[in-house]
């Protein structure tokens, strides 16, 4: 990095906070929720403005992560996959290999969104390759094979899923939680500082399944919870011990959506008509019951979002739908924007559709049709990277482009 971007960088990362930051996929708790106020309620016919767009990005699926006025994403260019560092203002910061990247079972690309530390940024790659970045200039500072590592004497390429890995790492204060899947390690956490393996659960054997780490904290229970190929599964931070797993199976193993929770309950949904379960947490943390199962949503891989007691998102067919958290009970369907992916901000859910319709939506609308949407025109291959809010900016990453769109009210 030349001196006049470096000091672009400092100046813009010590400026005071002017944006909600989100630091990692699906937001800052990972449940596609973002603290945000003052969004626009309606949008123009063709959408809302476009700040910028950066095309030239590469092949990916990746989401984005903001933190300090930059926002990160992963593309693959060539065989390798590389990070991306690029300013609110849509300027590029810096760009750094991460090494090679996968074809991904016919979906060739990146997948990985980065999570965001202090000083540092992680990401996965589609073969299981763990590295760490400075924020400031992109310089690798360690990267891990947790293949090589956790799964010596083993088939390597028996061990990465189908689709390849889609995890984003969870940094849970001095760990960084990752899923190799491997014998010798199905969760698995790193030293953020170094890479130096911290712990590794036992009494698993599931090899990974798309599924990003999430934490259950409620009362005096803390835990980590993920789905990996056959169970869902709780683990103690701090020790990696496996306290309770629950089977749970669907169709080619896919479980690609993080865990919501609400209350003492916690809902997994997968695609493929396998619908949803909600399973209810045991006051002390040490074991989970299935509380319903509801058949019409099944999220394939866009995630759904937990709002006022009610579950949101879009079944594989395209539907969507609105669930009473506590019974399962559909309390509302419609069209939304397709099937595609969920997020929820300032009272309303963006739906953005793997076709490439990009709408928002009132949740207690008994329909659940778009208020406003648009086409997002830019980009290519289908539209499954999920969107990020941050300071008032929506941000689109569809396969070679990442385009910025102002939703603030003040705009207009």
């Amino acid at each position: 990095m030349n001196s006049a971007r470096f000091f672009l960088f400092l100046s813009l990362c010590l400026t005071p906070a002017l944006c909600a930051d989100s630091p990692r996929f699906r937001g800052p708790n990972g449940d596609g929720t973002f603290a945000e106020s003052g969004l626009l309620k309606k949008w123009a016919d063709g959408g809302p403005e476009l700040l910028w767009k950066m095309e030239d990005m590469g092949t990916s699926y990746s989401s984005v992560s903001v933190a300090g006025n930059v926002v990160y994403t992963t593309g693959k260019i060539g065989e390798e996959g590389f990070v991306f560092a690029i300013d609110t203002k849509g300027k590029l910061v810096w760009k750094s290999s991460y090494g090679p990247e996968t074809k991904g079972g016919n979906y060739e690309g990146a997948r990985s969104t980065p999570a965001i530390g202090k000083n540092h940024l992680y990401l996965m790659s589609g073969f299981g390759v763990v590295s760490c970045f400075d924020l400031t200039q992109g310089q690798l500072q360690w990267s891990v094979d947790t293949l090589e590592r956790f799964a010596k004497g083993q088939e390597k390429d028996a061990l990465i899923p189908h689709f390849s890995f889609s995890e984003s790492p969870l940094l849970d204060g001095n760990r960084l939680i990752c899923t190799p899947g491997a014998p010798g390690g199905s969760v698995v956490a790193l030293d953020p500082a170094n890479g130096k393996t911290i712990w590794i659960s036992k009494g698993i054997g599931d090899p990974a399944s798309y599924c990003s780490v999430r934490v259950y904290e409620r009362g005096n229970v803390r835990q980590l919870v993920t789905v990996v190929k056959k169970h869902i599964i709780g683990l103690n931070p701090e020790s990696g011990e496996v306290i309770w797993k629950t089977p749970i199976e669907t169709k080619y193993d896919v479980h690609a959506n993080s865990p919501l929770f609400y209350e003492d309950m916690i809902y997994v949904s997968d695609g493929y008509k396998k619908g949803g379960l909600m399973f209810k947490i045991a006051e002390d943390g040490s074991s989970i019951s299935k509380l319903w199962a509801e058949p019409e949503l099944d999220i394939h891989h866009g995630g759904g979002v937990l709002v006022d007691g009610k579950i949101y998102g879009a079944a594989t067919k395209g539907g969507w739908y609105a669930l009473d958290a506590k019974t399962g009970k559909i309390m509302a369907s419609g069209p939304g924007v397709g099937k595609g992916s969920a997020i929820y901000a300032d009272g309303l859910i963006y739906g953005y559709g793997e076709k490439g319709l990009l709408g928002i939506i009132d949740p207690n609308s008994p329909g659940l049709e778009p208020i406003s949407s648009f086409k997002v025109t830019y980009g290519s291959g289908p539209h499954w990277g999920h969107p990020t809010i941050s300071n008032g900016n929506l941000y689109i990453h569809h396969g070679n482009a990442l385009m910025c769109y102002r939703i603030k009210a003040d705009s207009i």
